[in-house]
């Protein structure tokens, strides 16, 4: 039997454009007769058809050759074999190292991301590809719902707060080695998938993950949570300010952790938990510091996204700077959120993931037709959908944030794009909306309609965007640097008084 790549859902659901790219042959296939016997060919059947609903049409086409390379590492290595899963993993890899060095190929090699310019040490695809076969069926026994060590989003069965622009697809409490407070911080994340957002849930399982490694090596002895004590805090805190190397600042990591603790000390029944942590222990909040770029550093940037950006993703960037939104509120907007007012302007209605609230605002020509020739790309590759920019690998998805950084990240480091001091570029989506907000208050609009544009409730963070403008910036100097150009200037006439 042959799984032929038309019969797979990635080449079901390819536009038409990536069904006739010219190395793309819908008639090849994975030839399961490869495979020793029936139960191996019904596992490899499952995890193919499984590739091919989560990768694209180009990955899948990538993969065959690792199947076929598979398959005959299988057939020399393993001829006996019964079953895939229940092989050990240690024992299949050994066979396909031994396989590749016989036959001539590296087990790894040196590589360059081209959005980033680190090099890291890959293995073969050989070794990727088994890898992936394994983690696939053994991840399915652990991963499911709440009894499981890996949550899958999907199968909670609760509503759940999500950016979807960020599209995260479990949860994963294996970092966490003492059975006995995996069990208690599962109960909290129970609690708190349904009062906060999914993204700050991961943030809290990377910071107690993180303090379970710790206590693992330094606390062995301790394996629930209700008998820490402040000094063993006290001692994890010094580690954080002193050894930890992971991030520069540990505040918020900290702050993820008290949170959880918090929890833990109602759910646990164990008050001592709730006082752990001092007010001061987090540190200060240090004091905002907003940034924007200049005119030459937006043109240089957006040169850039035009000339080497797929038009739909680039369409997306502009249309990001020109609203001042978000870049979740842009990727997130809908065909039926650009509406025509009673007066036959055009208006679009703006949903804030963030703070779950909407605004609206008026399209100019330029912008609405930017939307326009977005929704007809759109139609014409994937069909009437919800969203204008979609995830070319699942429609029914907004285009995701991850890959607008690569592809941001690529251009930058392809170009060498620097700034105005010449320091490269970093991946600063944010910056555009900082830049749209500088620019309204150097129109010396009024507080509260630049609020309004930028969707605020509040005027409390324009101060800090009017500080970005170097006409307030000179103001806010003029006296001091008056002062220092005054007293140079009598330093230098005195040195000529002397000479």
């Amino acid at each position: 039997m042959i799984i032929k790549i038309r019969d797979l859902d990635c080449y079901k659901n390819a536009t038409k454009e990536q069904r006739e790219h010219r190395l793309v042959r819908p008639d090849r296939g994975f030839d399961l007769s490869k495979l020793g016997n029936e139960v191996i060919q019904a596992e490899m059947e499952e995890f193919i058809r499984h590739r091919g609903q989560i990768l694209s049409l180009s990955s899948i086409r990538t993969e065959l050759g690792n199947y076929n390379q598979f398959c005959r590492a299988m057939k020399d290595t393993f001829p006996k074999m019964a079953s895939i899963k229940a092989m050990d993993y240690e024992e299949l890899e050994r066979g396909c190292r031994k396989w590749l060095m016989k036959k001539g190929f590296r087990y790894s090699h040196m590589r360059k991301r081209v959005d980033s310019e680190r090099e890291s040490r890959a293995v073969a695809p050989l070794i990727a590809y088994i890898r992936v076969i394994y983690e696939y069926f053994h991840m399915s026994e652990d991963a499911g719902g709440f009894e499981c060590d890996i949550w899958i989003i999907d199968q909670l069965g609760i509503t759940i707060d999500l950016n979807p622009v960020h599209k995260i697809k479990s949860i994963s409490f294996k970092r966490i080695e003492q059975l006995e407070i995996r069990g208690e911080i599962k109960q909290v994340m129970k609690l708190h998938l349904r009062e906060k957002t999914l993204g700050t849930v991961c943030a809290e399982m990377t910071a107690v993950g993180r303090f379970a490694e710790w206590l693992a090596e330094n606390h062995p002895e301790i394996d629930t949570l209700s008998v820490l004590n402040r000094f063993i805090i006290e001692e994890y805190l010094l580690h954080t300010n002193l050894e930890a190397t992971g991030r520069k600042d540990y505040s918020k990591d900290l702050s993820h952790l008290k949170s959880v603790l918090r929890s833990a000390s109602m759910i646990l029944n164990a008050p001592v938990l709730d006082n752990l942590f001092l007010n001061t222990d987090t540190g200060r909040k240090p004091e905002t510091i907003y940034k924007s770029y200049s005119d030459d550093e937006i043109r240089r940037l957006n040169n850039a996204i035009i000339a080497e950006v797929e038009e739909q993703m680039a369409r997306a960037l502009l249309v990001h700077q020109l609203l001042g939104t978000r870049i979740s509120e842009a990727l997130t907007i809908t065909r039926d959120s650009i509406k025509k007012s009673a007066r036959g302007t055009d208006m679009i209605n703006i949903y804030q993931i963030k703070t779950h609230k909407s605004y609206s605002k008026i399209l100019s020509p330029d912008v609405a037709a930017l939307l326009i020739r977005s929704m007809e790309y759109t139609r014409e590759r994937f069909g009437d959908r919800e969203y204008i920019f979609v995830n070319d690998r699942n429609p029914e998805e907004p285009m995701q944030y991850r890959r607008v950084q690569y592809a941001l990240n690529k251009i930058i480091i392809k170009n060498d794009l620097r700034d105005d001091q010449g320091e490269r570029f970093t991946v600063g989506t944010h910056l555009m909306r900082h830049t749209y907000a500088r620019k309204l208050t150097e129109l010396h609009i009024d507080d509260m309609t630049i609020a309004k544009l930028l969707g605020q409730s509040g005027t409390d963070s324009l101060k800090y965007y009017r500080k970005m403008s170097p006409e307030t910036l000179y103001n806010e100097t003029k006296d001091v640097l008056d002062q220092v150009n005054s007293e140079i200037s009598s330093i230098l006439e005195e040195w000529n008084g002397k000479r």
